[in-house]
């Protein structure tokens, strides 16, 4: 062998190492690039659904304020005084007397048997502050 090729095979040597290690530091350099812009999406998602987060959570406070609000409005519109006072004012309706208050026995699952009514007014009629 001569110098010569010795020399060119020992430059070629050099230039395939070189190659290596710029092959290396390449893929070196997109691992890290990758790994960043992983990093940045997963964090920039993470302060997403965490806006979406806050924004449920005013929402659900709001559902409830609402729900509150529509449970006593409920509960004022369906207030024994107010339905008497339009039963009676609107309606023309007006209390029973004792002697026209029927009330009968619930039947229960095993069949029982019903109330006499005359018994029953003469007991609700009976107690006091009942009308």
């Amino acid at each position: 062998m001569s110098i010569y090729t010795s020399n060119y095979l020992s430059g070629l040597r050099y230039r395939k190492l070189r190659y290596i290690r710029r092959a290396g530091g390449l893929l070196f350099g997109i691992m890290v690039c990758s790994f960043l812009v992983l990093y940045v999406w997963q964090r920039v998602n993470v302060i997403r659904v965490g806006y979406e987060v806050e924004e449920l959570k005013k929402e659900k406070a709001e559902l409830s304020k609402s729900r509150e609000m529509l449970n006593i409005e409920a509960a004022t519109l369906t207030s024994p005084d107010r339905v008497e006072r339009i039963a009676t004012a609107s309606l023309g309706m007006k209390v029973p007397e004792e002697c026209q208050v029927v009330l009968v026995k619930r039947v229960g699952a095993g069949g029982g048997n019903v109330a006499d009514p005359a018994k029953q007014a003469r007991k609700s009629a009976a107690r006091p502050g009942r009308s």
